[in-house]
């Protein structure tokens, strides 16, 4: 019987390559990835701004020439183009339905401001004096009362004036639970902003603006700076519209993660920058700020056939039932960038 020489290789000694232990290898390739996502993301900071200037809707229909499955989503480029002149792309990264929520909702206030609009500049003072509660207290209130000199104007101040001793940011520290010294950069430059916005009309004998669309613009694509720091305030605002109102909300957060109450949703949902706003948050956040949300969805779903017979692509509408203030917006799967109507 001839021996057996050969040497079964999977008894065969390692060699230097097979030494490399399950966690050294998961570690090497989690450096990889880690590698590969901030080049994707520093790509994204070079190419892509926080908030681009207005694009017509060409621009959204070239993404879908390609494709041969995106029948659906050209179909529902069409009807937008037939509705909205052009749309304003918001940089994917999380933080979008934020960003686009609050530029459109300042960018109405300034158009409305300027062309003194009365309701919407009692708007825009309305929620600037909401967010502010401190030290300027009695000289928002003040302007208020200065620009409606009527008497139901004058009862409505004194509401707001009484309103303005529970504000949001009282809510923010006392039902949110936040910390004051944490959240108060973020609350002074959501304040700052709005103040800017709703004192920017001319004055009498003045052809120009103090803050114009174009210092908006400017200062929302300034990175680390005040489109973030107001983005995570709107978190804060969020999250503590959802533990005010405890016994609405939790059943929806229960039937999406079973086991979680509001507060842990909150930490792990809504307050990290980077996590995207999900329906309940939009309309938490719609909801506080007493406006309407109106979301046409871009989502790949055949269009649906309205009351008159006519293709239309899915809306949700979510905030107040009573707006002044209308924010319209596009949503594609993960992404939310901002829409305007055609003139009428």
């Amino acid at each position: 019987m001839a021996s057996n020489n050969s040497t079964d290789d999977s008894n065969a000694a390692p060699t230097a390559d097979d030494t490399a232990t399950p966690s050294s290898e998961t570690a090497e390739l989690n450096r990889q990835n880690e590698a590969r996502l901030q080049e994707i993301e520093q790509n994204i900071r070079e190419n892509q701004p926080l908030t681009s200037e207005q694009l017509p809707l060409t621009a959204l229909e070239k993404q879908y020439l390609q494709e041969s499955t995106a029948s659906n989503f050209r179909q529902g480029v069409t009807y937008l183009q037939n509705h909205y002149s052009h749309l304003r792309m918001v940089r994917g990264d999380g933080n979008c339905y934020y960003r686009a929520f609050l530029y459109s909702l300042v960018e109405q206030l300034l158009n409305h401001h300027h062309h003194q609009d009365p309701t919407a500049k009692a708007e825009g003072e309305r929620i600037c004096q909401w967010r502010y509660y401190r030290a300027f207290l009695y000289s928002l209130v003040e302007q208020l009362l200065n620009h409606h000199q009527d008497p139901t104007a004058k009862a409505e101040g004194d509401r707001i004036c009484q309103w303005l001793k529970h504000d949001s940011w009282q809510q923010v520290l006392n039902i949110g639970g936040y910390d004051e010294m944490t959240c108060e950069i973020f609350y002074d430059s959501m304040v700052e902003l709005l103040e800017k916005v709703v004192s920017s009309a001319p004055k009498t004998g003045e052809s120009s603006s103090s803050y114009t669309m174009a210092d908006f613009h400017e200062e929302m694509n300034q990175e680390t700076a005040t489109s973030d720091y107001c983005t995570w305030y709107m978190r804060v605002i969020t999250a503590t519209h959802l533990k005010s109102h405890p016994d609405r909300f939790l059943p929806f957060i229960l039937a999406e993660q079973p086991g979680l109450d509001i507060p842990q949703y909150c930490q792990r949902e809504i307050e990290p920058m980077g996590k995207e706003c999900e329906m309940l948050q939009a309309l938490a956040l719609a909801e506080a700020f007493g406006v309407q949300v109106q979301i046409e969805y871009l989502d790949g779903h055949a269009l649906q056939t309205s009351s008159q017979g006519d293709k239309k692509l899915s809306q949700h509408n979510v905030g107040s039932e009573e707006p002044k203030l209308f924010l319209k917006l596009l949503y594609r799967p993960g992404h939310y960038d901002i829409l305007y109507p055609i003139s009428k």
